[in-house]
Order: C-alpha cells, then structure tokens, then sequence
C-alpha cells in the first residue's frame, strides 16, 4: 500500500534580500530517497511566501520504506538565482525530520525551521540564516497504536577498529603507494531477529592503523523489537569480514587467510536498556569466529535485489550522503606485483587473527530513553527487607463512614433551603454516626473534633430555622453592605443568622485571608502571602487545611524544612487528610525513605485512587513488585499529574510526566507538563525552553499564557505582555488579565491597562488597586477616587493601595487624608521603592537617613549628658578623698606627738 504525503513550503521570515546579489529565489526539496522537485523562480524580499507544494510516496509495503523515511531529514535548499535564471548558487538549508510520523503516529508535522549557510554560499556566514515554514502531511497514521506506542528510532554506528591482528595488517601494501585492496563490513544482529548492515569500512594508514566506518545508520524500531530487547538476557550479536574492494575486483586475489579476518562481539542489551539511557557507546572484543551460524545473512526487513532493480539493497553499497569513499585508484603493473608478494606472503607466514585483543568502537543512540529513569537512586533490597500490609480491622471503615455522615448532613441541608423557600414545615432530625465505630473516635480527636463541629453546626440550622423569618432581599443586602465599612460587617454576620444571609453575607475571615493570600501570591508579594496565611493558622490551629496551605507555600519557595514542619503539624490536626499524606510522602521520598512514605500511606488505608498511584510509584522507587499497574483502564499519568502539581507535589508528578513521555513521545500535553513542573520548581530556563518547543508545535491557550507566567516571575515584562497577549486571544484567563493590566502599569500604557483589568471579575482588592490607578494617570478623578477607597476597605492591610490613595488626595489637595493613608503604608510594611520614592519626594513620608540623623543626634545629646554627669560626680569624689588623706595624715602627727612624749617621759 502506498500512501502520499505532501510536502508544503510556505513563509520565508528574515531574508537577507538587500545583501543579495541576486534579486530571485528558488527551492529544491530532497526528499529522504533521494527524489528531487523544484519549485519556480520567484522575486525575493525581506518576507515572502513560496507556496510551493509537491507529494511524496510511503510505499508501507515495502520492507524498509520507514527505514528510509527516518534515514535521513528531509532537505530544502534555497538557491540565490538571477532574473532570467541562468546563474544560481546555493544559500541555505533546512532539515525537517519526519520521526514523529512513526513514534508518534502524527499525520501532520509543521515547524519554522532556521536555515544553515550552504559551502559556498551566496552570503557571509556572519549573516543571521533565515526561517522556513515546512509541514508535511499524510491523510492517515502509517502505522497502528500497538507498532507505534513504545517504538524509537536507533543511530547505529561502529566507528572504529583498533589494535589490529597481524592478519590485517600484512594485507597491506606499504611499499609504494600504500595500498589494502580489502573492505571490511559488520553486521549486527538485534534480540528481535533484526539484521542492520553497516557501509563497509576503509583501512586507515594511520599511527595506529584503523579500520574506520564513515557510514551511519538510522533505522526505525517498532514496539515489538524494543520490547524484545528489554527482556532479560537479551544480546547483541555482531559479525566481521572482509571482501575484496571494487577497485581490485578484477584481479584474482586469493585470500587464504579469510576466517583469520573473520571475527565476532556480543554485548548485552541491559548494557543500553538502563533507566534514563538513551545513549551507548562502548569498545567490545573481536574474537576468531567459527563460521557457525552467521550473521553477514540477507535482512529480512531490506529489500531484495529482485525488487531493488538499481541495487541500492547491498549493505556494503548503500548509497548514503553521510557514507564518503575514496576515489577509485586504478590498477598499474607495480600494483600487480606486490599483490603477487602479499598473496606469497599470506602462505609463509601463519596469521594471527582476532584473540580479543582488537576492539570495535559501537556507538548507540535512541530517540528516547526505552526505561523511565526513577527521580533518584534507589539501593538494592533483598526479599526479607519487604514490608508486608498489616491485618486490616475497623479502622478502615472509619474513614467511609465519616464520608456517609458528612453526605446525610449535606442532603438535610439542601431540604432545609428547598423548604424555605417553598414556605413550608421541615421536620427533620440529625443523623447518628454509627455505634460500632464511636469508640474509634477516641483514638483520633481530628475526627472527634470534626464531627461535634458537624453536629453544633447541624443542631444550630435547625434551632435557627423557622418560617416566620424572612430572608434579606437582594437589594436590602447589597445597600446594607455597601453602606457598613469593612469592619463592621462582622456585626452585621453576628446580628443577622448565617442560615437567611448566606448568599449575600461578606466572606468570613478566614475566607477573606485564603483569598487574598493567593492573590497576593500571584502579584510577586510572597511576604504579604506568608503573612496572611500564618494569620489564618492562627485562627485556628486545628485546622488542617490550613497548614497545607502555608506548606505548600513554602514548598513553592523551596523553604522544605519549613514545609515540612507545617505537614506534620497539620497531620497531627487531621491524621487522614489525603493532601498533606501525600505531600509527606513526597517529602520522604526526596529524603530517599521510601519504606517510610509506603509505611505512612499504608497505616491510614486510604481508599482514594490517587493514593493508590503513589504507593505504585513507591513501590517501582523501591524495587517492590507491583501485584497490579499504576493506571487502570481509561486513566492517564498527566491526569494525576496535574492534580500532583496542583498541590505542589513535584516528585511524583515529574514519575508520572516521564511515564507518559515513554509511552507517547514529546507530545504537546508532555511538553506542557514538564514546562509546568520546572515551573514550579522554579527552573524557569528549563521550563521556558519546554514551553516554546510546545507553543511551536501547537500554539495553545495554556501554552502561550503559562510562558507569561515564567516570564513575569523572570521579571521580563514585555515578553510576558507579548504571550499573554497571544493567549487571551485564544481563551480568557483571570490571572493572567490581572498580571498583564499591572503590566501595562508598570510600562505607562494605561488605556491597555484599564482595559484589560475591566474585564476581570469579580472585583478583588488588586483588581480595583489597577483600575483605581489607570484612572488617577488618566485624570478620572472620580472612578479614581472609588475604586481606591473600595480597595482599601476590602482589603484595609494592602500597603500599595494606601500609598496610591496618599498620592490621589494629595493630588486632591486632602492634605490629612494623604498623610492618614502615608502612615498606613508605611504601617503596612511598603516595600514598593518606586511608591516610597514618591511619598518621599512628596513630603508625606521622612527619609529613613533622615530618621538615623535624628537618633544619631538624640544619642549624641544623651552620651553628652551622661558625660557631663559622670565629670561632675568625679570632681565631687575627688574632693572627698583629698579631705579624707588629710584627716588621716593629721591623725597620725598627733600619734606620732604622743608617742615622742611618752618615750621623753620614759628617759627622765
């Protein structure tokens, strides 16, 4: 069966048109059989479209048609040619592969393609090449999904063969001109039974001597053949000789010392086929082979010489644009004659062959690696070390039952709120947790505590509801709201039951701090996030919701001791709640103790589907056989994990990427999951180069609006407005609205701004922040002056919203408001330099080396002061102590006296 691709050459982008010395272009397409079409002359410019298109036949049925079509890319040359067309020269190439035809069962490949100087080229090198959109089309997939899904393309090549036997090096005529009128080929033979003979291989007068082999080999694998050759003991056997070259077939050479040159290598697939191993190069030992079972046999999947009437199927005469040969070297009588000493030489002296000692150079190369590499290196286990599941007990109902309570509390409410409105009795009563499990709740108080909260909860609806009660009309509400400042409204909560104002109510505090975390977080302030989240613990520290929140924060971060330290508080709140168990899980495995993550999910008997699929990734981690696959039937490994990633956890989410990468190739949702995940690890490079691989394949809305993203946290505003641009074209996003109106603050184009902010909703505390000011810069005075002041009582801890009110009253010439909100700001913690800076310059803020000044000089004033006291107090003890030596001197004449008297009396 032949199916017909067609080949479209369309836009050219970047043509060097005013360095030409030519004023036309033209086209050549070689497609990878070698077949040739041309397009027409047509005048060049800076950006021109060829609109050229031509068709190429897959003949399916033929043995090694997908060997051909992946040999080699296929090639458009565009020539530089003059206006009749009677001189050209080549200027560029492009290369488009069609790999992903067969791996991954595409019928359309598109790409803008960047060209490469041509030798000799009609430009100089130093001139930026142009770009080329290429596609290539067929009207259905070449293969089935069971030959496709797991298949690869393989780079074969044995590049050299060193430390040559006597037996190859006495074939060599030195004496002249250097002469070895032999050519060497080598076969391999694949676990599948697939035979792939390389271009045969030249004598090298070299020092060393080599044999080399210029030719390359690409063929296709199917599924069936990469599993053959994962299977366990699975070689690869390969096979030496020689034949006479062409040049020196005439000639009757008798080459009595052929099985000497005859050799054979083997290596073990498991040697390619390791984890994460794409790529295989080694030095393999020749050995003297017995001429048993050979493998220089014909290959089955190339075509016979019957069908192959140009005889392009002998291995060692492929013709090959990557193969060069040496020039024919004609035959003179000197060459006669030392042909006849070699053929002597061959019979007096005994050759030695291959001993093991000449080795040959096997370079491998996969499209993809044929096993998922595990995230880090895990040890070898024995039998013994395997933890086996415990016994289970009620315990594990417990978790069930709770569910069926929290569902019959929810169906009472949602009676309750049908009979209300339908205006008529409601008697109902408060269901009862099972009997046989209340003892279980003893042994967990997270459970315990829920549960009262429930019943309180419950018993409190019934208590409150009644129809006498009226409930709030819409627009009593929404005028009572609107006319309470923000911190009032918790009155209003408390004089009114929650039960009759639900819909309408202001969200609670804590509702209001998770709110405003996340916004916080998504307009690069992650100390206000930080803030607003550890306040929201603080509300209450039983709340296990609550510290993955501020865990997974930190996560993002990188701050994982920190993170840490929040999953095990919130564990010990609430011992069975799925997010955090599998945020700890993620945690030990990054440590490498796998045995304690399965330990930890085992002993709570979670019954959810994603801790199933990370006890198989565990298991795979820690070499522990799975009874079971990971995914059952329907289910995907970017299903999970995109819910991975959505609470942060990246170490089984980048398992599961992988898995689908094995499976289905760089797909366009692969290249999205991985430019999300390093993303989320912060790698930006990494996911930037993801993503513009993705967004050339297809441009998506989640493609081009997560490439803002990246570049928003890379700070490199003008390329993030250019992809969100581009992305909200194709699908409104709220985040990604919200961060481009700031933008276009930041750059000064203020109508973009506000026209991108108005189309958020609903109105948030950042929102009404941009908006309030695009209209200051735009002389709304008015809007201005409301959505500022709505900013600042949704959201009353927002640095940025009471600097930019002090600068619009100031503005305003509201001299103690300005000065009220300054102080706010500062309060608040501004750390914005630039709003600073203006508060500054407008007298409403004190420079901070102003403030040190004034402590500097207070400090001063004080030293002094203390000094002058500490003088005074020195000269006053200075006194006291002369008076003190004189008294004590006086003391002691008056002894002296008395005793000169005593010893004049004594005499007498």
């Amino acid at each position: 069966m032949s199916i017909e691709g067609t080949l479209r050459v369309g836009q050219i982008t970047d043509y060097p048109s005013a360095a030409a010395s030519r004023t036309h272009c033209r086209v050549t397409v070689f497609f990878p059989d070698g077949t040739q079409k041309q397009s027409n002359t047509i005048p060049a410019s800076e950006s021109f479209d060829f609109a050229f298109e031509s068709t190429f036949n897959i003949d399916t049925s033929s043995p090694n048609s997908f060997d051909m079509l992946v040999s080699e890319p296929l090639k458009v040359i565009l020539a530089s040619v003059s206006a009749d067309a009677r001189h050209q020269t080549n200027a560029f190439e492009f290369q488009l592969y069609l790999d992903q035809l067969l791996t991954q069962r595409k019928t359309s490949i598109a790409a803008d393609v960047i060209g490469k100087h041509c030798e000799e080229s009609e430009f100089d090198a130093s001139i930026a090449a142009p770009s080329l959109k290429l596609s290539f089309e067929i009207p259905e997939p070449l293969l089935p999904q069971e030959d496709s899904e797991g298949s690869t393309i393989m780079r074969l090549k044995a590049e050299e063969l060193k430390t040559l036997p006597t037996a190859v090096l006495m074939s060599t005529l030195h004496q002249d001109d250097q002469v070895h009128p032999f050519d060497y080929n080598v076969a391999f033979r694949f676990p599948c039974g697939r035979i792939i003979q390389l271009p045969a291989g030249h004598f090298q007068f070299s020092d060393p001597p080599l044999i080399k082999w210029d030719g390359v080999s690409r063929v296709f694998l199917p599924a069936s053949s990469v599993k053959a050759m994962l299977e366990e003991n699975a070689v690869v056997n390969f096979e030496i000789w020689r034949e006479i070259n062409e040049d020196y077939s005439n000639f009757q050479i008798p080459d009595n010392i052929t099985n000497a040159v005859a050799g054979r290598g083997s290596f073990p697939a498991a040697d390619f086929t390791k984890p994460g191993q794409s790529h295989y190069y080694s030095d393999i030992p020749i050995t003297n082979t017995d001429n048993s079972d050979p493998i220089r046999g014909p290959d089955n999947s190339a075509a016979s010489e019957d069908n192959d009437p140009k005889n392009k199927g002998k291995g060692r005469k492929v013709s090959s644009r990557s193969s060069k040969r040496k020039p024919k070297h004609p035959i003179t009588a000197k060459d006669k004659k030392q042909l006849k000493v070699m053929t002597t030489a061959f019979q007096d002296t005994p050759p030695t062959g291959f001993d093991g000692t000449t080795t040959l150079s096997v370079d491998i190369q996969f499209s993809h690696a044929l096993i998922l590499k595990p995230l880090v290196p895990h040890p070898t286990i024995k039998p013994s070390d395997l933890v086996h599941r415990p016994a289970e007990t009620r315990m594990h109902h417990l978790e069930e039952a709770t569910i069926e309570y929290r569902q019959a509390v929810q169906r009472l409410a949602n009676e309750i709120i049908a009979a209300q409105a339908e205006r008529r009795e409601c008697q109902l009563a408060v269901p009862d947790f099972p009997d046989d499990l209340m003892p279980l709740l003893v042994k967990l108080p997270s459970y315990h505590v829920a549960l009262e909260k429930l019943r309180i909860a419950i018993s409190m609806t019934f208590a409150e509801f009644s129809l006498a009660h009226d409930a709030q009309s819409e627009s009593q509400m929404q005028s009572l709201q609107n006319e309470l400042p923000f911190y009032l409204r918790d009155e209003l909560v408390k004089q009114l039951p929650d039960f009759f104002i639900k819909s309408k109510q202001p969200p609670d505090l804590g509702d209001f701090l998770r709110r405003e975390a996340e916004e916080a977080e998504l307009m690069d302030r992650p100390e206000a996030a930080s803030e607003m989240l550890e306040e929201l613990i603080a509300l209450d520290l039983t709340n296990a919701d609550s510290w993955w929140l501020y865990g997974r924060l930190m996560l993002k971060h990188g701050d994982l001791t920190r993170a840490e330290e929040c999953v095990r508080r919130g564990l010990t709140c609430d011992p069975n709640h799925i997010k955090l168990s599998i945020l700890f899980a993620s945690l030990l495995t990054r440590q490498e103790k796998y045995f304690d993550a399965i330990d930890f999910l085992k002993a709570a008997h979670f019954k959810d589907r994603k801790v199933e699929v990370v006890l198989s990734i565990l298991n795979g981690l820690a070499n522990i056989p799975n009874p079971k696959p990971t995914l059952e039937e329907g289910e995907t490994p970017l299903q999970f994990a995109h819910e991975f990633m959505d609470m942060m956890d990246v170490v089984f989410a980048e398992q599961l990427i992988a898995q689908e990468q094995m499976k289905s190739g760089e797909t366009l949702e692969v290249l999205l999951a991985f430019g999300r995940l390093h993303y989320l690890l912060h790698d930006f490079s990494k996911s930037v180069s993801f993503l513009t691989r993705a967004v050339g394949v297809e441009k998506t809305a989640d493609g081009l609006l997560l490439l803002g993203h990246v570049e928003f946290e890379r700070k490199r505003y003008q390329e993030s407005a250019e992809w969100f641009e581009e992305g909200l074209e194709l699908q409104f996003e709220q985040k990604a609205a919200l961060r481009l109106g700031f933008i276009y603050l930041k750059l000064g184009d203020y109508l973009k701004a506000e026209s991108f902010l108005f189309q958020c909703s609903p109105q948030s505390a950042s929102l009404l922040l941009g908006l309030g000011i695009a209209a200051f810069k735009l002389e709304k005075y008015k809007q201005a002056d409301e959505f500022l002041n709505r900013a600042s009582a949704i959201n009353f801890r927002h640095p940025d919203i009471w600097a930019n009110l002090a600068l619009f009253s100031l503005k305003m010439e509201r001299q103690e408001e300005a000065e009220h909100a300054a102080m706010m700001a500062i309060k608040w913690n501004l750390r914005d330099e630039g709003l600073v800076k203006e508060l500054i310059d407008a007298g409403l803020v004190k420079p901070k080396d102003d403030d040190k000044d004034n402590e500097e000089e207070e400090e001063k004033q004080k030293e002094e002061e203390i000094e002058k006291e500490n003088s005074v107090d020195n000269v006053d003890n200075d006194d006291s102590v002369k008076h003190a030596d004189d008294e004590v001197n006086d003391i002691d004449n008056v002894e002296q006296d008395d005793q000169t008297e005593k010893e004049s009396a004594a005499d007498i």
